[in-house]
């Protein structure tokens, strides 16, 4: 995990430790980020400043797990095969408990939504979705999963 305390203008190597084992940081915002890191924004009581978070590696998987996010969200995995791609990908999703109402999205890098994989109810268990990109330009890629209790994205980059 890198930090960052004045804007993103430089990151220092901070460890492997998880937030909250060497001080009083709450974590407050975490997200995939486009360029493939985990990015996570913390609060800290006192004067002391708030910080920004990227992780040193690649996230391939993004895991939500129950409670952690509010009441009602439940356990996700979610991941994409092949990465990167120059056709057919295949989306796993795997969930402990049903989510009522679901939708499985894919966007580009600017948010823009290029297709949508599932909408509705989804059981628990592992399912299999497949996304065509033989039409999509190549570039990186989310496929996001929302619904009722349930959140979860992945990133893949597609290749010519």
């Amino acid at each position: 995990v890198y930090r960052t305390m004045d804007g993103a203008q430089s990151w220092q190597p901070i460890g492997r430790l998880p937030l909250g084992v060497e001080g009083d940081d709450w974590a407050s915002y975490a997200l995939m980020g486009l360029d493939g890191h985990l990015w996570v924004a913390t609060w800290r009581a006192g004067p002391s400043p708030n910080n920004i978070y990227r992780s040193a590696e690649r996230v391939d998987e993004v895991l939500a797990v129950a409670g952690e996010a509010g009441p009602h969200t439940r356990s996700a995995r979610l991941s994409v095969r092949p990465n990167p791609t120059g056709g057919p990908v295949a989306v796993r999703l795997v969930l402990d408990v049903p989510a009522p109402t679901a939708r499985v999205t894919v966007v580009d890098a600017l948010g823009r939504q290029v297709a949508v994989l599932h909408d509705g109810p989804l059981a628990t268990g592992e399912r299999t979705f497949t996304a065509d990109t033989a039409s999509l330009p190549a570039g990186v890629y989310l496929v996001r999963v929302e619904g009722v209790g349930v959140a979860a994205t992945a990133r893949f980059t597609v290749s010519r």
